[in-house]
């Protein structure tokens, strides 16, 4: 079993689960899963480094998950919830629901945790960190000169 040791603060969302800053557990069935996955895509066993990497990036996504569910892009991103909209007028009784009824229905069952939604939670805060990478650092100047402009609020 390994565990990973990124972990995030957590919040309240919508009713659903807490977010606590819990360790990120790998286990040796998710292993198991990982190394049959390789097997499958590349016909081959993984060398050691090979599964750890493949360890290290199911931390990583579930660290991003985590932060996306955090960040309350589960909520806000249009894709997220057009899917669950439409999961759930696949399984409701009532299709003819409003749009907002049926995405609360959906929240409630958990339909959210599925794997299309979690990859798309995990591809827009990997989105986000480029971004934010591809940034270049604020010299001196620059701060200085924002520290001067917005005197007042500090």
């Amino acid at each position: 079993m390994f565990v990973g040791s990124q972990t995030l603060p957590g919040r309240q969302t919508s009713g659903r689960e807490y977010f606590r800053r819990e360790p990120i557990v790998i286990t040796a069935g998710q292993i198991r899963d990982l190394q049959a996955d390789f097997v499958q895509q590349h016909r081959v066993d993984p060398t050691p480094v090979q599964l750890q990497n493949l360890i290290d990036r199911a931390v990583t996504d579930a660290v991003l998950y985590r932060e996306a569910r955090f960040q309350g892009l589960d909520i806000v991103d249009p894709g997220v919830r057009q899917r669950l909209i439409k999961k759930m007028r696949v399984l409701s009784d009532r299709p003819s629901q409003s749009e907002p009824q049926l995405y609360r229905q959906a929240l409630a069952l958990g339909l959210d945790n599925d794997i299309v939604i979690r990859s798309l939670l995990i591809q827009n805060v990997r989105r986000q960190l480029t971004w934010v990478e591809s940034e270049s650092p604020l010299t001196q100047a620059e701060l200085t000169a924002y520290f001067e402009r917005e005197r007042e609020r500090f």
